[in-house]
């Protein structure tokens, strides 16, 4: 716990192109992750969804963090 810096959103694009119409749709999927001070963020799942679940999840992962730095 001492390297953990609190959590972050993770975000990515999918574009996906419609064969049969020849168009293309744009999603931006997110996922929680854990940032340390001593590297890269660590994810907390290896996908990504869309939604407000990550921001769900590291909204409660902070709060619990900063009860813990109290």
């Amino acid at each position: 716990l001492a390297d953990l810096d609190g959590a972050i959103v993770q975000t990515t694009t999918s574009i996906s192109t419609s064969q049969s119409k020849g168009r293309g749709t744009t999603s931006t999927l997110h996922r929680p992750a854990l940032r340390v001070r001593t590297g890269d963020p660590v994810p907390l799942t290896e996908v990504y969804s869309s939604g407000s679940g990550a921001e769900r999840v590291v909204r409660v992962v902070n709060r619990w963090l900063a009860t813990r730095k109290a």
